[in-house]
């Protein structure tokens, strides 16, 4: 009995000395490009980003200028042993100002070594 009490002990000794040393699961983020088209209307961009069943989150960088808008999405994801299954997740970016004639450029795709599929624009753009 007391050598079961003290393996008990031991493994709860070292579950908590893993969560406090931060070596348990971790959140990370990424950036994801998103799908074309969007749906814009005025000040009020809908987008949609490819990822994965450990996607917990997702939240947009927004850089507004005169001549265009960059939107960047992150993926937030719990551990790194999730299969890409291609799970669409929507989120909504609201402007400061209506996005009008600006461009749209996806932050993702500014920033990614080797392009993404969703970052071929066959037109031109970014």
């Amino acid at each position: 009995m007391r050598s079961k009490r003290r393996l008990l002990t031991a493994m709860v000794d070292v579950v908590l000395a893993i969560v406090a040393s931060g070596c348990g699961p971790r959140m990370s983020q990424e950036a994801a490009p998103f799908e074309k088209p969007v749906s814009a209307d005025g000040d009020r961009i809908e987008l949609t980003v490819v990822g994965n069943p450990c996607v917990e989150d997702v939240s947009t960088e927004v850089d507004e200028g005169p001549d265009e808008v960059v939107v960047t999405a992150y993926l937030h994801f719990q551990g790194n042993g999730c299969v890409d299954m291609g799970l669409e997740y929507d989120t909504v970016v609201e402007l400061d100002s209506p996005l009008g004639e600006r461009g749209l450029v996806d932050g993702a795709c500014l920033t990614r070594e080797s392009p993404h599929s969703a970052c071929i624009d066959h037109e031109g753009g970014r």
